[in-house]
């Protein structure tokens, strides 16, 4: 019997069918899952793919659809019931995971502690509120949420061009451009509707007409974005899909950038919307020709440095798509993120190395969650709960792990107790303690003071929070921000002692505290 290190599974809509293996004909998936699979038997990994409702979470397997034999991941495949896997990659088609198609194989996976990638992000007006507040935002073009309908159509007024966008929309769907042609007179285009038909319509309106469009459009949560005066190549618009995606050490590398030309006069750049998709190569020689030049570093740097910030805070994430702009002065922009971008845009050669990097990302999530299970064990006992409970936190007299494990990148994770030497903190009763933020082996700082460090986690001080509130405002303003684990929920008496709590991300609400008799206080010496 086949012994595996680890076991990864893609949840997906996507099944087996009769297609033509190496010994003739059988049944088998798309070439991206057995690329993965294959890939996954050289790590001594096994995989699956299944239907959200193939999981039976009661007694922890799962009917799957894996390989005859896992050497030969091109031949025939077969359904079994198999253990859950450590690490799940939610690949459901999008239009379906929209409709919550997902949302509770997410749910028991959290109950579970079983990673999940890749994470929902945040919506285009959480992300370009949180790159607002960061160095990035000078990728991102100045963006309002759609409210007063008057300062709207003022803002328009002064940008020249823009456009409008629902918050939750993709595909192109429902986004609307908006140019000023005199005092009273706008020219509006859309190329799909907001239900998805592709239906090209371009109009001029007054005023009034626009403002009672716009006032329509606020009715479902829109952006309003100034238009950017792109790049073009051949008289049409260019813009860039250019996919990331993490490995087996979580590092982020580039997949390909792809080009996308908008049909003429188009307001997106969708294929299904008359959009055009050619190679770099040949894009960067037709803009030769044009004596303009394609910045293909800045373009690749800029995805990069905005995948490895999103990271960051989720550490789930494992793929991204953006599509990028590039204005006549050469400036790169970033137009959309995309957690699901449509493999059907890359080449070949791309979407064999999304496959590798898929499954060397999972199983580097499930290598990751053990450690933590390790780990997190220790921070467990440092606050007093597990199986070493004391009403002041229970004293361990050595670091989680040592500084030559930390330093070679096999360790990451929130929370995670690096030393036990006398440091700046010490936990209720005698005993000193560090509790730090670990990001593939590099201490960042300690998680529970403002004062950490700048690459420690960008909180800052609240007021003391009750059980069954929010943990703080981030939760609020940009969704999700911690893991399941010890955090800290406020401060004490004075602002030398802080609470720390145990945290369910899922309801984002404290659920219990870290030891028998109450909060947890650390002191500041």
């Amino acid at each position: 019997m086949e012994r595996f290190d680890s076991r990864i599974g893609v949840v997906t809509t996507v099944r087996a069918t009769r297609r033509k293996t190496g010994h003739g004909w059988g049944q088998r998936p798309p070439m991206f899952f057995c690329q993965m699979a294959e890939h996954a038997a050289k790590l001594r990994t096994e995989f699956t793919m299944f239907a959200p409702d193939d999981v039976h979470w009661g007694n922890g397997t799962v009917r799957a659809w894996v390989p005859q034999d896992p050497q030969k991941p091109y031949g025939s495949w077969e359904r079994k019931l198999c253990p859950i896997p450590d690490v799940l990659y939610e690949n459901v088609y999008v239009h379906l995971a929209m409709k919550g198609f997902a949302v509770g194989l997410r749910q028991e996976a959290k109950k579970r502690g079983i990673p999940v990638f890749n994470p929902p992000l945040p919506g285009k007006w959480m992300l370009d509120q949180w790159l607002r507040k960061t160095d990035l935002s000078r990728y991102l073009p100045p963006t309002k949420r759609l409210g007063d309908v008057q300062l709207a159509m003022e803002q328009i007024r002064r940008w020249g061009q823009a456009y409008v966008k629902p918050i939750g929309g993709y595909g192109g769907a429902g986004v609307t451009r908006i140019e000023v042609l005199g005092a009273n007179r706008y020219r509006v285009s859309v190329d799909r509707s907001a239900k998805g038909v592709t239906r090209k319509e371009r109009f001029e309106v007054a005023s009034d007409q626009l403002r009672r469009l716009l006032g329509r459009r606020k009715l479902v949560p829109h952006l309003v974005q100034q238009g950017l005066d792109l790049m073009t190549v051949k008289g049409r618009k260019v813009d860039f899909r250019v996919v990331v995606h993490r490995d087996a050490q979580g590092e982020w590398h580039v997949v390909g950038v792809v080009p996308k030309l908008a049909a003429v006069d188009g307001v997106v750049t969708n294929l299904i919307a008359g959009g055009e998709k050619l190679s770099l190569q040949d894009v960067v020689l037709l803009a030769a020709a044009e004596h303009k030049q394609i910045p293909v570093v800045k373009i690749e740097e800029c995805a990069l440095n905005i995948a490895e910030r999103i990271s960051r805070s989720y550490s789930y994430a494992g793929l991204i798509g953006f599509d990028l702009g590039v204005d006549k002065s050469g400036r790169v922009w970033m137009i959309e993120a995309n957690p699901k971008p449509a493999r059907s845009l890359l080449t070949p050669d791309m979407r064999k190395l999304a496959a590798r990097y898929s499954t060397e990302f999972a199983v580097y999530l499930a290598r990751r969650q053990r450690r933590l299970g390790r780990g997190m064990q220790a921070v467990s006992a440092v606050a007093g709960v597990g199986e070493e409970q004391g009403t002041s936190g229970t004293q361990r007299k050595r670091p989680v792990r040592r500084t030559s494990e930390r330093r070679s990148g096999k360790v990451s994770g929130r929370n995670i107790q690096t030393g036990g030497e006398p440091s700046t903190w010490t936990v209720g009763a005698p005993g000193s303690w560090q509790v730090n933020e670990v990001d593939r082996g590099n201490v960042s700082g300690p998680v529970h003071w403002q004062e950490s460090g700048a690459n420690s986690w960008p909180w800052t001080p609240w007021t003391p929070r009750t059980p069954r509130e929010p943990v703080n405002r981030f939760d609020r303003e940009y969704g999700d921000r911690h893991e399941n684990g010890i955090v800290q929920t406020g401060f004490g008496s004075n602002r030398d002692e802080i609470h720390l709590q145990e945290v369910n991300k899922t309801e984002g609400r404290v659920t219990g505290v870290t030891n028998p008799s109450g909060i947890l206080l650390l002191s500041r010496k």
